[in-house]
């Protein structure tokens, strides 16, 4: 059964959440590398920040303005403080609580964003304009998961 954008979204949200359990208690700062947790928790959701941004938003910005800014403002403070953390991960001090801190804007941001893009994209798009910017959306991540998104060589997400 193919799936619209909405409850790939809603699936990738799922996803992420889930990874955010294990970010603090495998990080390693004694290693010379960024935690592989913590990378690959960056790199899907930056692809997933990517791919809202260009097919979902547009659509939303027509109707809901205020609505789309706002969401564009959370992606880029969530992507400002994933990279800067990023650089940061040796620091003993203060970084578990600034990982706590993002993992909980993040949550915030994600459970907010499925109730308000949901409900507002429904009024808009028919259930056929769904699974047909669900195969975009599909599409753009897997085009995000063979190119590497890291620290200092991200992908914009605006």
């Amino acid at each position: 059964m193919e799936e619209n954008i909405l409850d790939m979204i809603e699936r990738d949200h799922q996803d992420l959440l889930r990874q955010t359990d294990g970010i603090l208690t495998r990080r390693s700062p004694t290693e010379a590398t960024l935690d592989p947790k913590f990378s690959v928790f960056q790199q899907f959701f930056l692809a997933h920040m990517n791919a809202e941004n260009a097919i979902l938003y547009p659509l939303l910005d027509q109707r809901y303005p205020a609505l789309t800014a706002a969401l564009y403002r959370e992606h880029e403070a969530i992507k400002d403080g994933m990279q800067d953390l990023a650089s940061r991960w040796h620091e003993t001090t203060g970084w578990d609580r600034e990982v706590r801190d993002l993992l909980q804007y993040i949550e915030r941001h994600l459970n907010e964003e499925e109730r308000q893009v949901s409900e507002a994209v429904r009024e808009i798009l028919s259930e056929d304009e769904l699974l047909t910017l669900g195969e975009e959306y599909e599409e753009r991540m897997r085009e995000s998961a063979s190119r590497r998104v890291g620290p200092g060589r991200a992908e914009t997400a605006g």
